[in-house]
């Protein structure tokens, strides 16, 4: 494998197109915590680590805008899940190099791009996924090569959809992350701890 690529070479993806059914359908990305949207959280973290930074949203593409480079609608529609955002980005990307994302994952320190890429550097794989090292979870983070976005085409073809079909497709490595950074939010009980946790990180500044 080639010297690991630096943040001038390789371009951000933020996932917000999903339907957020347990949060009664609410646009995830724009649900605002400490008077933030999650998407506003992500970008900060990930933006200063890429050169060039999207958002794939099926919905308030022009309040996206205000975070990225550019929005991504999926080009399926049906909201087919986190492969229709990937198999979107697949025709725009031209870096070697890709970083990917939920909009969710607000608590993900300042380098994870950087250690994502040391780890697939150092493993000489494709594709590495942040994983949660108390559960063993895979989260929806991780850096892939440019040419592994494709496969997201094939298996949404066959009528997969889901973000751990991907990562086998593609034999995604794992660098472990603690619980709390893995932290996302899926339900109201999960916002409440999010806030929770946000204002103790805010605090202890």
């Amino acid at each position: 494998m080639n010297t690991i690529p630096g943040k001038n070479t390789i371009q951000g993806l933020i996932l917000a197109g999903g339907q957020s059914r347990r949060l009664d359908g609410v646009d995830k990305g724009l649900l605002e915590l400490n008077g933030q949207p999650l998407v506003e959280h992500v970008a900060r973290v990930l933006g200063p680590q890429t050169a060039r930074l999207s958002v794939a949203a099926n919905r308030s593409q022009s309040t996206y805008q205000k975070y990225a480079t550019e929005v991504l609608p999926d080009a399926i529609g049906g909201f087919a899940g986190p492969l229709a955002g990937l198999a979107t980005f697949a025709s725009v990307a031209q870096s070697n190099w890709v970083a990917i994302v939920a909009c969710d994952l607000i608590f993900l320190p300042d380098d994870w791009v950087d250690r994502l890429l040391c780890s697939a550097h150092r493993r000489n794989q494709n594709v590495v996924c942040a994983t949660d090292k108390t559960s063993g979870k895979r989260a929806l983070c991780a850096v892939a090569r440019r040419e592994c976005l494709a496969t997201a085409v094939t298996l949404l073809k066959t009528g997969q959809h889901r973000w751990t079909d991907w990562l086998a497709s593609n034999k995604a490595g794992s660098e472990l992350f603690a619980s709390q950074e893995l932290f996302n939010i899926n339900s109201h009980d999960d916002v409440k701890e999010a806030e929770a946790l946000l204002f103790n990180k805010t605090a202890t500044y």
